[in-house]
């Protein structure tokens, strides 16, 4: 894949964002944790230490992106945790939270490419993005 800059992350984001319904938010599900992070809750708040280096990127694109539209971050924006106990978040979690909850999401973005997470994003009908070689 070739590198993605904060501008094309934007761009996609652009292209592939459009709040609709009950579609309103995006996924961030970064399965490999990045060093120092702090994962916020989905829902009513984000927390205000984001995680560090490209993640921290990604959800300001992500945030930029919800707000461009008028809706509010804090609520529109999920970043999805790891279990209690566990280091990052596992594929599993990804196919299960979408199929709950992925028909009220439209985006979602990601790290890893893993086949069951990404059928289960497309089959919730959101539009995906493997995010790697960042140079943000």
């Amino acid at each position: 894949m070739a590198t993605l800059t904060y501008s094309s992350l934007a761009e996609f984001l652009d292209a592939e964002y459009h709040p609709a319904g009950h579609r309103l938010g995006i996924l961030v599900a970064a399965l490999t944790p990045p060093p120092n992070a702090t994962v916020a809750r989905c829902g009513a708040q984000i927390a205000t230490a984001l995680p560090s280096g490209v993640w921290r990127r990604v959800v300001e694109a992500a945030v930029a992106a919800i707000e461009a539209h008028g809706l509010v971050a804090a609520r529109r924006l999920c970043q999805l945790q790891s279990r209690p106990g566990d280091a990052q978040v596992r594929g599993s979690d990804v196919v299960d939270f979408l199929a709950h909850y992925g028909h009220e999401y439209s985006v979602v973005l990601t790290d890893i490419d893993v086949p069951e997470a990404l059928a289960a994003a497309d089959a919730a009908g959101c539009a995906v993005h493997v995010v790697t070689g960042l140079d943000l």
